[in-house]
């Protein structure tokens, strides 16, 4: 019923004519590929945000298998919104490095599709050989100042950045707990024109997935805006670049089936030299198999 739905959803809502508008736009430097209004209908009308999210924040509690059957269809389609970066990546990592209470709050937030989240972490970056978040591969680092934190590094090929209203970032924390990994939740809004903070958006070349680099340059944040640290960080972070690399792979999947179906529905009706192609035969060597 889920693969049903968002099939015959998307293929009114986020069909060629519509993807072509949003890609066009997005030409603009300034744009960010992302169609807001069916965003909107996905997690407002359709719920689709909340679909693996737990049921105490708001969410459907469904797992891997539902998100994967709405990934698969969103490739179909080519769905111009930021649901696999939002819900697919950051939304886990939020959920994995923090206890169900405290997380809540953020996940009904994202559940409803009211903010959108983006984790910072460098497009090619993969968890460790244990599965779980490599602190040393960080690139931005938090130290202990005043009541706050300072933060410092740069962050290339962020996903769905520009369009965030959350920035994730991970940072390794330097001082006592020097070496650990902490999670930090930023507003963008707060961000804009602030000392020590840049975006800098990314040509790319699928306009419907955009890219920025982040330079954090002694970034004053304060101290609630680190939500967790620890092992709890590495292990839920990592578990969640591992969910996000399987759900990609079912958006591939779905956009493949599509190239698959709109070549065998061209070669059955292409017409050429004044009629239609006749079916394809085997070859002599295969008949003679």
């Amino acid at each position: 019923m889920i693969r049903d739905t968002a099939r015959d959803f998307l293929a009114v809502r986020s069909d060629s004519a519509a993807v072509r508008r949003v890609v066009d736009a997005a030409a603009d430097a300034a744009q960010d590929g992302h169609d807001t209004a069916l965003w909107r209908e996905m997690a407002g009308e359709l719920g689709w945000c909340g679909i693996a999210l737990p049921e105490a924040a708001g969410g459907a509690g469904l797992g891997a298998v539902e998100l994967a059957l709405l990934m698969e269809q969103m490739g179909q389609r080519l769905a111009c919104v930021p649901y696999w970066s939002a819900i697919c990546l950051a939304a886990p990592a939020l959920a994995g490095s923090l206890a169900p209470a405290p997380a809540a709050p953020w996940l009904a937030r994202l559940a409803q599709g009211e903010a959108r989240a983006a984790l910072a972490l460098p497009a090619w970056m993969a968890p460790g050989a244990d599965g779980s978040l490599d602190a040393d591969a960080l690139t931005v680092t938090a130290a202990v100042a005043g009541d706050g934190y300072v933060l410092d590094g740069q962050v290339a090929q962020v996903f769905d950045a520009a369009g965030a209203d959350w920035l994730l970032v991970p940072a390794r924390l330097s001082g006592d707990a020097a070496g650990q990994p902490a999670l930090f939740l930023l507003q963008t809004a707060a961000l804009a024109g602030q000392p020590g903070f840049g975006l800098r958006r990314l040509a790319v070349l699928d306009r419907t997935r955009p890219l920025a680099d982040l330079v954090f340059d002694g970034l004053r944040v304060e101290a609630n805006a680190c939500l967790a640290q620890g092992a709890g960080v590495a292990a839920g972070v990592g578990a969640a670049m591992w969910h996000a690399s399987l759900m990609l792979a079912a958006e591939q999947l779905g956009g493949a089936q599509q190239c698959l179906d709109l070549t065998v529905a061209y070669a059955a009706e292409r017409v050429q030299f004044a009629g239609r192609s006749p079916p394809s035969r085997p070859s002599s060597t295969a008949a003679r198999r």
